[in-house]
């Protein structure tokens, strides 16, 4: 079967999806023709999609950043996870003669806390209101009734409306409350496969944090590559449980081939799965460092 992931021009640059989907085809013996999609602008996403909609082979696409809005325009229904729309889909497929949208996005999130904590009226810091960040937030808030602060330094825009999110553009309304979760989905903290970087920087300040976490908060990423972002380093530091990007990428990767496919990916393959991304993204970051070292 044929899948895709379609984005910005930089899509290549930071996203391990080639790598994901080789893996996931070894792993369920079902052949997969992965391909990646740097679109520049609405005209070109328009006619990606219209080939996408007339081959019988190409099931579906995921959507990463800035198309995920117009994606959502173009589907034939989106398939509502939560009691109020949330207008946000990354994944596209096809079943029953018509193309569905979903957001396997807050899949990749829950499936991983799942393992660790209960998610009911936890405390929740989500760090950035993109796409995947207000999904998960909105996700999270009315599925699990958890306590959510969105805080982005931006203005936030498209929140649906009766949301139970606390929405925080200063900092200080974030530091007033210690959080049981904090989610990165903010690109702070994100490498490029192919930029020796010179410096990391921490989604929020170490103060900051220092003043937000208890003992038993868990610190969750969507950045997966590197593997361990500084913000990962910082909570390790702390002694506090993380989740690196890695799970996300796996799990939504995993709700998209069974959209796809129809077909269940093997429960006893996924920590095989995610074992096998981690080492590809730590060699990869390797290969990096040493290039850097070389040119020191």
């Amino acid at each position: 079967m044929r899948v895709a992931l379609a984005g910005g021009k930089n899509i290549k640059k930071y996203s391990l999806a080639d790598i994901l989907w080789q893996e996931i085809s070894e792993l369920s013996d079902i052949s997969i023709n992965f391909g990646f999609f740097p679109l520049l602008n609405k005209n070109e996403f328009c006619r990606f999609y219209e080939k996408f909609s007339s081959d019988k082979n190409f099931v579906g696409f995921n959507v990463a950043l800035p198309w995920k809005g117009l994606a959502a325009q173009l589907v034939n229904k989106i398939v509502q996870i939560t009691t109020k729309p949330i207008g946000v889909i990354n994944t596209v497929y096809k079943y029953g003669g018509e193309i569905y949208g979903f957001n396997t996005d807050v899949i990749g999130i829950e499936k991983p806390l799942l393992k660790r904590a209960k998610i009911n009226r936890k405390k929740i810091l989500v760090i950035g209101a993109g796409g995947a960040g207000l999904s998960c937030a909105i996700y999270l808030s009315d599925r699990y009734n958890a306590d959510i602060t969105l805080y982005d330094i931006a203005k936030v825009e498209g929140k649906p409306k009766n949301y139970k999110l606390r929405m925080a553009n200063s900092i200080k309304k974030v530091s007033k409350i210690k959080y049981d979760i904090i989610i990165n989905a903010s690109p702070v903290g994100k490498m490029f496969k192919d930029t020796i970087p010179h410096e990391f920087s921490l989604p929020i300040g170490i103060n900051i944090f220092n003043k937000i976490i208890h003992r038993n908060t868990i610190v969750q990423e969507m950045n997966y590559f590197p593997n361990q972002t500084e913000l990962l380093h910082l909570a390790k530091i702390k002694k506090l449980e993380v989740i690196s990007g890695v799970e996300m990428l796996v799990h939504q990767g995993i709700s998209s081939f069974q959209l796809y496919s129809g077909k269940e990916f093997p429960p006893n393959k996924i920590d095989v799965l995610i074992k096998r991304i981690v080492a590809i993204a730590e060699k990869l970051e390797e290969n990096i460092y040493e290039k850097r070292i070389g040119k020191s």
